[in-house]
């Protein structure tokens, strides 16, 4: 029994670096999701009072509810991270240490995201700590 609880314990103390890391990377994405849903807009209405000559189209390029797809992501990937952290759902670890390698999900947390990714990745691939889970 001992010897089990170690290994739970060693596994815990590999992955808590890409795990808070993972939670990090993932509110830091939510954050600036969020701030470029507060902003969206904003821009067109500033170019037409700048420019009032020109004839623009009557709505945006990117509409504002395309900023809440990487706001939903990058909370999976926070919960991802708890889970991760927690030594539950190995699957869910494994599936957001990709999605934060991929730019669509983390928006421009993706320069963060990759490095941390992998290292998650790589410390969830070892055969103690995929034992660890639960």
């Amino acid at each position: 029994m001992v010897s089990a609880e170690r290994a739970a314990f060693d596994a815990r103390r590999e992955v808590l670096g890409p795990a808070v890391l993972l939670m990090v990377v993932g509110g830091l994405a939510m954050l600036l999701s969020l701030l470029a849903f507060a902003t969206s807009g904003n821009e067109l209405e500033l170019e037409r009072q700048l420019h009032p000559e020109k004839i623009y189209a009557s709505g945006n390029l990117v509409p504002a509810w395309a900023n809440l797809f990487p706001l939903f992501f990058s909370g999976v990937i926070v919960l991802g991270g708890w889970r991760m952290y927690v030594l539950k759902n190995h699957r869910l670890a494994v599936a957001v240490c990709a999605m934060a390698m991929i730019p669509c999900f983390t928006s421009c947390c993706f320069v963060t995201g990759l490095p941390v990714g992998l290292w998650g990745l790589v410390t969830l691939l070892r055969p103690e700590v995929r034992a660890a889970f639960s």
